[in-house]
């Protein structure tokens, strides 16, 4: 009865965490727009008044395109809460790590950390929503540095090869403490987490966005010694409907 009463609370939970990010993501729209407003505004002035500064306009450009992306992640990720249903489209998932392991790279400088993915030649394309695994790949790489903080000579793989004939395959690999024994069950329930500041939803949610394009999510011991964390996604058959 107790332990019914707790997974009773914790939908709960996620069914209030579901309806707040929704209610952000909507919020986050409008000072993003904003934003980009002001960027391309300050943008074309500064090219009227014939502004020879590359680094500035270089600068402003960047700043637009990474606004822009911001939103896009914010809309996608709004659309999976409210309708639990990815945007799939044949994609690259190379091209995807390589998107990943750009965004973290503050956080692998943090550690001296340089990533060089190794990717299998000829994969074929993946049927997914690259946004959505794009943000499952940034988490689970930041799980990672996380995991090296008092390593002294971190590393970390990441490796995209063939799983079969209909799946390609993402590991992510760290030589930090592991799992400690834990199952991808355990580590994903919803509000269970490592970390002292941590929410316990990220694997959760990695889990779900995987599963949703059909795919699977997986833990495991790494090669490098610490914790292995995987997964698959479909190969894209040309049949989007499927």
């Amino acid at each position: 009865e107790r332990r019914q009463l707790e997974t009773l609370g914790n939908q709960a939970r996620l069914t209030t965490l579901g309806e707040v990010a929704s209610a952000l993501a909507h919020q986050l729209n409008q000072p993003l727009a904003a934003m980009a407003s002001y960027n391309a505004g300050i943008l074309q002035t500064l090219e009227r008044l014939k502004c020879d500064n590359s680094a500035v306009l270089n600068a402003l450009r960047r700043e637009g395109e990474q606004v822009a992306e911001a939103g896009r992640i914010v809309q996608r990720i709004r659309g999976f809460l409210t309708r639990r249903a990815p945007q799939p489209e044949p994609c690259q998932l190379g091209e995807i790590v390589q998107r990943a392991l750009t965004l973290v790279r503050r956080d692998l400088q943090r550690l001296h950390l340089t990533v060089q993915p190794q990717v299998a030649e000829g994969l074929p394309a993946v049927l997914a929503d690259p946004v959505l695994v794009e943000q499952v790949l940034i988490n689970l790489i930041r799980n990672a540095v996380d995991a090296l903080n008092d390593v002294a000579s971190p590393r970390i793989g990441v490796m995209v090869s063939r799983a079969g004939r209909r799946f390609v395959r993402v590991d992510v690999d760290d030589n930090g403490v592991g799992l400690g024994g834990r199952s991808i069950d355990e580590l994903a329930t919803p509000f269970h987490s490592t970390k002292p500041e941590g929410m316990g939803m990220g694997l959760s949610i990695c889990r779900s966005v995987i599963e949703a394009h059909f795919g699977a999510l997986e833990a495991g011991v790494s090669p490098l010694g610490g914790a292995r964390f995987s997964f698959t996604l479909p190969v894209d058959t040309g049949d989007n409907a499927a």
